[in-house]
């Protein structure tokens, strides 16, 4: 068994979209806990567990006197989790390791537009979102043990 401490980091930025201003926020990280398999008895793993969310991306758009919100954030907060990588260590005490896997969980959009073509647009594209229910993620550390 084992932690992971995904992501953890924020980006703020704002840009123009034809006449609308967006200030946009993204929040991306998690925290996973997984279980590891080592079949072959060397650094190769296999890894399941779940992964608890706190991604949030946000948006507030600004068309002249009009503002709106959205947001696309995992579908589901708790997700299962299934990964495949490695462990070794390169000194006494320190380690390397790396992941690359799949969190089963797709993405969602949402806003408070109250424009039909708007919410029309987004069914349309959380329907697409729901096409790929994974979302991939490769990882890497360093850790030391005494």
């Amino acid at each position: 068994m084992r932690g992971m401490l995904m992501g953890g980091f924020s980006v703020d930025d704002e840009f123009e979209v034809d006449d609308a201003t967006v200030d946009g926020e993204a929040d991306l990280g998690g925290f996973a806990i997984v279980g590891d398999y080592y079949p072959l008895s060397n650094p190769w793993r296999i890894s399941g567990g779940l992964f608890f969310s706190n991604t949030d991306v946000t948006g507030e758009v600004t068309d002249g006197p009009l503002t709106y919100e959205g947001e696309i954030a995992f579908k589901n907060d708790v997700a299962p989790l299934i990964t495949t990588g490695f462990s070794t260590e390169i000194a006494q005490g320190w380690s390397v390791s790396g992941d690359v896997g799949v969190i089963i969980s797709s993405l969602e959009v949402s806003s408070d537009d109250p424009d039909s073509d708007v919410q029309d647009d987004i069914a349309e594209l959380n329907d697409d979102l729901e096409d790929l229910p994974v979302f991939p993620f490769v990882g890497f550390a360093v850790s030391y043990s005494y």
